[in-house]
């Protein structure tokens, strides 16, 4: 129901807003007029807008598009879509669309019976306050007012007393700021008004007029208010002229800033994977206009200002969606501090004093050592600075950037003696408890939930010491291979460890047969874990009070995998200097982690803090690699630039792989010109993402082309081995056809039995990763080409199907890793659904014990299977393993796409049977003719 009129919102049938709108006023109809002519001679200034066209086109617009999704792009379609009068508003379902009759520039188009029309947007206006607004604009009883702020006044004081049972959004906490403002000063510009309006509400409220006023270069420098600057510390005031002044350069740069960060923020909403070129084009050429014509900004302002430009040249998302917090942080420390200063003047040590000034900085977060970091590698780079004596100033200054969040064993020593200190009037059972999980968080690198929900069962007292650590997800729970142990014997240090273990045994003995029970408990009494919010009061407090910043407990676990990384790769005199063993532990250490397996390296830290993949670990875990590097290089003629070894902080793998080798490596930048060369046929797009906190580039190509043959055999060519950049073929599943796949596995194939190299590749929708357990050509065992489609649940499905259908094409065994047999059922009922009574030749080959729900199935093992599969075999095999079929299995094969896939795939499979025979004993003969 209508809250204005009691009528149904049924009754509001499609109608024209904007003439009956301007109809009661005069004067609205004049200003009308006046910004229609504006609009057709291009001569539209807001400057020029009398404070009655102002306050209605305000109004309008907001009342119109405030709680919309989708805005527009450009001031003139702004006031196209409040004065055209094809504007059509529908109502559907409760939702209301607005369409124009009429395709504006930049705006997309859809044809409907012949007529042209714009889906202007795609988002959903309130029922209750557009049928409002309407009705009481149009309705007979609208007063007759002359002034418009005195009618924008009454019509928004009617609306918030008739409607404040139910608010609506953006236009209620717009018209809550009109009044206030308009009632305290009549005479309004727009930048105060911007202004006032985004600092009482939400900002993305005022974004749109934000970025729309500021992104058509309508700013007047002296309608801006210059905010009052915070305390100078003693420290900044050796960088700032005591008769520098505040200028209102420096406000108008911060609401820049603001407006470009909303902007692209708002851009990059709508659609995270298709960033819009023309909109970012524009951005760019806008930034580097006010670059050019603000010739009053600092020279701290035009880095960041380029640096920004340089982020959305090299598409370097992660950066330039970056929250406004971090310009506002460092941007304006930097302003302070360099407001008298030549960068190109200051050598590395000066450098270092300034930025260790904005990372000390009372507005600074856990994300400025990182971000600061990225900006000195510009800043070095743009301005040329000289290289110190010391190359990358020392490592005791690389601290401050790399290892910030890394907690020396000084302040991990001082924290134990004040927690156990601090801890003595709480209780002994309160003390030792503390001082037992304070140990272990700091050496053995756990998660915070690690500790507080370890049970007394899983830990194992013997004289090596292990501790099971089980996963947080109760799902992972069931597979014993996402459960880790952790040698607690071998990385707690001797009195550490004889602290632990007298712990440990005094819970055993006080609990008795309660194994279940937390190890670490509030009370000696109950069994109440602690929470993450006591551990960081408790402990993480006094770290943060000596780190002299805010540093969580998490950041044990970087500390831990930091210190086993210097453990691992580093030398003697680097573990006696920045680990808490000596040399001996340290061995021991090495032994136990990598084995007498020879395990990877890396890999081993990896396994330790339960991650899947060693990337992980070495990109965001390890901070020290630049040490290491140091000490490699320390003894080594050289005459690096501070560029260098900035460029080597972050990115540890490359420059390792480059001083252990000696050998120049080609960076994606080196590769991308003869890859868009070479591959121009086969691509449509491509580019490159550097990600130096990452440690690699990364090359993407948009592959049209279904014959990846030719796609692969030109990447061998240009990628010779000495590539360190990562290449990503992204195409659709719908685009990319099965054959094609399939032609690539075969030359995989071919490849191996003529000894030739294949290059490494990745895929967004398939990984290829042959492997050979012989050299004999028919013990050619596993060939894998693993798809993630855009249905990740239906992954298993598609893979298993690409591997039936090559151990036809090929004749050839295809080992299929099941994790249960679940897995396996649900495999049977995918192939019954695209090949009913086809023969089956498989085999399974599971490794581990299992438990599904309450009931276990026991291990099996290199099991052969080669039968005529139905419905009735199916359902003996369920049984067989004591597994019966669920109602969620018969929806695992769903959705159109993986269907069309799985027909297509048996479809070819069939004609790759009937055409080609081929024996087990011909797959040499087969490939090599």
């Amino acid at each position: 129901m209508n809250a204005f009129t009691g009528e149904s919102m049924a009754a509001i049938t499609p109608v024209c807003v904007n003439q009956q709108v301007f109809a009661r006023s005069l004067e609205l109809m004049n200003a009308k007029e006046v910004l229609t002519s504006k609009i057709e001679t291009g001569n539209l200034a807001i400057d020029e807008l009398s404070k009655a066209e102002l306050n209605l086109t305000l109004f309008i617009f907001y009342a119109a598009v405030s709680s919309l999704i989708c805005l527009p792009s450009g001031l003139f379609a702004l006031f196209k879509l409040a004065l055209s009068n094809e504007l059509e508003l529908h109502e559907n379902g409760g939702r209301f669309h607005i369409k124009l009759n009429q395709k504006l520039d930049g705006m997309g188009s859809n044809s409907n019976d012949g007529e042209q029309r714009t889906t202007l947007f795609c988002g959903y206006l309130d029922p209750l306050a557009m049928s409002a607004l309407h009705k009481y604009l149009i309705s007979d009883d609208c007063p007759q007012i002359e002034s418009s702020e005195d009618k924008l006044l009454s019509l928004i004081n009617r609306l918030l007393s008739t409607c404040d049972s139910r608010p609506f959004g953006a236009i209620k906490t717009f018209c809550n700021a009109a009044v206030e403002l308009l009632r305290r000063n009549s005479d309004v510009s727009i930048p105060v008004f911007l202004a006032e309006f985004a600092k009482g509400n939400n900002i993305s409220h005022a974004m749109p007029l934000i970025s729309l006023h500021l992104f058509h270069d309508r700013v007047t420098k002296s309608e801006f208010q210059v905010p009052p600057l915070r305390h100078v510390s003693k420290r900044e005031q050796r960088y700032k002229s005591s008769e520098s002044t505040p200028t209102n350069v420096d406000y108008e740069y911060d609401i820049i800033v603001d407006a470009l960060y909303l902007r692209l923020n708002d851009m990059l909403k709508v659609n995270r994977d298709a960033h819009q070129p023309d909109e970012i084009s524009k951005l760019i050429d806008y930034l580097e206009s006010r670059i050019t014509q603000l010739t009053s900004l600092p020279q701290s302002a035009v880095i960041l200002l380029s640096w920004f430009i340089e982020c959305l040249k090299g598409k370097k998302w992660k950066h330039a969606e970056t929250p406004k917090k971090y310009l506002k942080t460092i941007g304006k420390s930097w302003l302070n501090l360099l407001t008298d200063i030549e960068l190109s003047s200051l050598d590395g040590a000066e450098m270092d004093v300034l930025c260790q000034a904005v990372i000390e900085d009372k507005d600074a977060t856990s994300e400025t050592p990182s971000r600061l970091r990225d900006l000195i590698i510009y800043a070095v780079g743009h301005f040329a600075i000289t290289a110190p004596d010391d190359p990358y100033y020392t490592i005791k200054d690389a601290e401050k950037y790399v290892r910030t969040t890394i907690i020396p064993e000084q302040v991990v020593h001082q924290v134990g003696l004040d927690l156990h200190r601090n801890n003595t009037s709480r209780g002994k059972h309160f003390q030792d408890t503390m001082d037992a999980m304070f140990v272990l968080m700091s050496r053995l690198g756990g998660r915070t939930t690690d500790w507080t929900r370890l049970l007394i069962k899983d830990v194992e007292l013997s004289e090596q010491g292990w501790i099971l650590i089980r996963p947080r997800n109760r799902i992972a729970l069931k597979t014993i291979q996402s459960k880790r142990k952790v040698p607690f014997g071998v990385l707690l240090k001797p009195d550490e460890r004889i602290l632990f273990r007298n712990f440990l045994a005094f819970r055993k003995q006080q609990l008795g047969n309660k194994i279940k029970q937390n190890l670490f408990s509030k009370d000696e009494f109950n069994n109440q874990a602690f929470s993450n919010a006591e551990l960081e009061e408790h402990i993480g407090s006094l770290v943060s009070q000596y780190m002299k910043m805010y540093v969580p407990v998490y950041q044990f676990r970087h500390t831990c995998a930091t210190n086993l990384a210097i453990v691992i790769f580093g030398s003697d005199e680097l573990i006696e200097q920045y680990t808490p063993y000596c040399l001996e532990q340290a061995i021991n250490i090495k032994h136990v982690l990598i084995g007498s397996r020879r395990r990877d390296k890396l890999w081993s830290i990896a396994a330790l803090l339960g991650h899947q993949t060693p990337k992980t670990t070495l990109f965001s875990y390890i901070h020290c690699l630049d040490l290491l590097l140091h000490d490699r290089l320390c003894h080594q003629q050289h005459n690096y630039t501070p560029q260098f070894w900035l460029e080597l902080s972050g990115l540890p793998a490359r420059a390792i792989a480059q001083i252990a080798n000696k050998t120049k490596l080609l960076s994606a930048n080196d590769i991308y010109p003869l890859l868009q060369s070479k591959l121009r046929k086969f691509v449509t797009n491509a580019s490159v993402r550097d990600r130096r906190k990452f440690g690699q580039d990364t090359i993407e190509l948009n592959v049209v082309e279904p014959d990846m043959i030719q796609c692969l055999k030109v990447l061998q060519q240009v990628d010779d081995g000495r590539s360190m950049a990562e290449i990503k073929l992204n195409s659709p599943v719908d685009e990319l056809s099965v054959e094609a796949w399939i032609n690539a596995a075969q030359d995989v194939v071919k490849r191996y039995l003529t000894q030739q190299k294949y290059p490494r590749l990745v895929s967004k929708v398939g990984r290829i990763c042959p492997r050979l357990r012989s050299s004999e050509m028919a013990d050619l065992d596993l060939i894998r080409i693993a798809f993630k489609a855009e249905y990740r649940k239906h992954r298993d499905e598609i893979q298993w199907c690409i591997e039936y259908a090559l151990s036809h094409v090929l004749d050839t065994k295809v080992y299929i890793q099941f994790r249960s047999v679940n897995d396996y059922q649900r495999f049977m009922k995918a192939m019954l659904k695209i090949a009913p009574g086809h023969q089956w030749r498989l085999i399974l080959a599971g490794n581990e014990k299992a438990q599904i729900g309450s009931k276990k199935w026991q291990r099996f093992s290199q099991v052969s299977f080669e039968q005529n599969f139905c419905e009735t075999d199916l359902n003996l095999l369920g049984k067989l393993y004591f597994i019966t079929a669920k109602d969620s299995d018969k929806n695992v094969v769903k959705g159109s796409r993986l269907i069309r896939c799985l027909l297509h795939l048996a479809e070819i499979v069939i004609k790759a049977e009937q055409a080609k025979k081929i024996r087990s004993n011909s797959i040499s003969e087969h490939f090599l003719t």
